[in-house]
Formats: structure tokens, C-alpha cells, sequence
């Protein structure tokens, strides 16, 4: 396996189309498929686009950028995706280390995902890289949260306490205003003035 960067939009295009691929076989009532173009993926200006080959055929990619988050420089990862066929291969986790690389690279502090909470395999390989719980927030009502979660990049290291205190606070708000599939409750409908349950 090896990484390339995509740099052409016919690339972009067969990364796109392979990404929703994988996003739409893994979707549910639950987890509900949105495709992603060309234009989405511009305008969340990235620092880099890259692929997963073996041989010729593109079979995994992951988006990053690099940016200020709280005044630490950090690494986000956004849009990890295995081809269907390549799944419990090796692959992402093949990404996450090449990710982890990047940072490195790039003397991010940390790396930064958000995931469906329940999509329980990412959550568990995300885990199994080291990757902890940061926060939690509420999405499409009727739908999942999400789980942002961190991973250190040596030599720093994110403060437990301020990580413990971010999680709970963000564990608290949630459950104050939403119920665990991210609809509004009674409290949310009061303070927002939203009918919608």
C-alpha cells in the first residue's frame, strides 16, 4: 500500500465517488447516507487529500487539515473511508498512521475526528490507535451524536484534566437539551422556542 495526495479533480472525482460508495454501503435509518461533491469538499479548504493505493486501484483516502483549534496547532482528520472491498484489511488503520506522520510533519499538537457514535467500528479502531473521548454534540434529530475525539502527537500532551472537564461539560449540555438520538427535549423546546420533537 502506498499514499499519494490528490491533486486533479478527475482524481477527486474517483475519490468522491469511491468515499460515497463506502459511506452509502455502511448507511442505515440510523446513520443516513449524504452524498459529498466536489464543491463541499473546496470549500471546507483542506490542506491535503489523500489516497490509498494498491497498485492501481485507489482503496481507501482520508481528508486533512491543519489548523489553530484553542490556540494549539492541530491536525483534522475528516472523511476516512476504506473502499467497500478493502474493508478489515489494514487499510485505515494504514491511514491513521500515515495521519499521524502528517502531524508530525506538520508540528500539529494533536489530530482531531469526529465519528458517529454509533458507528461502533470506527469508535473502537479510533480507540485501538489512541485516539480518547474529547467531547460529544448533538446532530440531525432522530439520527446519532457525534464523538470528537484526540490523539496526542509526541512530544505534547493534552491536558487530562482539561480533557476530563471538556468531555463532562459537553456530557452534561447534551443531556440537558437532547435525548440520546440527538432529538430535542422538553428543556431544548423551552430555551430554543422549537415545537419540533
Amino acid at each position: 500500500m502506498e499514499i499519494r495526495r490528490i491533486r486533479e479533480d478527475k482524481e477527486l472525482k474517483v475519490f468522491l465517488d469511491l468515499l460515497n460508495e463506502a459511506y452509502k454501503q455502511r448507511s442505515n435509518e440510523k446513520l443516513p447516507f449524504k452524498e459529498l461533491v466536489i464543491d463541499e469538499i473546496k470549500k471546507e479548504k483542506l490542506t491535503d487529500i489523500c489516497a490509498v493505493f494498491s497498485g492501481n486501484d485507489m482503496i481507501g483516502g482520508v481528508c486533512l487539515k491543519t489548523n489553530d483549534i484553542d490556540n494549539t496547532d492541530a491536525l483534522k482528520i475528516s472523511h476516512l473511508w476504506t473502499n467497500i472491498r478493502f474493508q478489515k484489511t489494514g487499510v485505515a488503520s494504514f491511514l491513521l498512521d500515515y495521519c499521524y506522520n502528517y502531524a508530525q510533519e506538520k508540528q500539529a499538537k494533536y489530530m482531531q475526528l469526529n465519528v458517529a457514535n454509533i458507528y461502533e467500528a470506527a469508535v473502537s479502531l479510533y480507540k485501538k490507535k489512541g485516539f480518547k473521548k474529547l467531547k460529544i454534540y448533538a446532530n440531525t434529530p432522530g439520527t446519532y451524536y457525534f464523538v470528537r475525539m484526540i490523539k496526542d502527537v509526541d512530544p505534547f500532551v493534552f491536558s487530562k484534566t482539561k480533557r476530563f472537564f471538556v468531555f463532562f461539560a459537553s456530557l452534561i449540555k447534551f443531556y440537558m437539551l437532547f435525548k440520546s438520538d440527538s432529538s430535542p427535549n422538553v428543556l431544548c423546546r423551552l430555551i430554543y422556542g422549537t415545537n419540533k420533537k
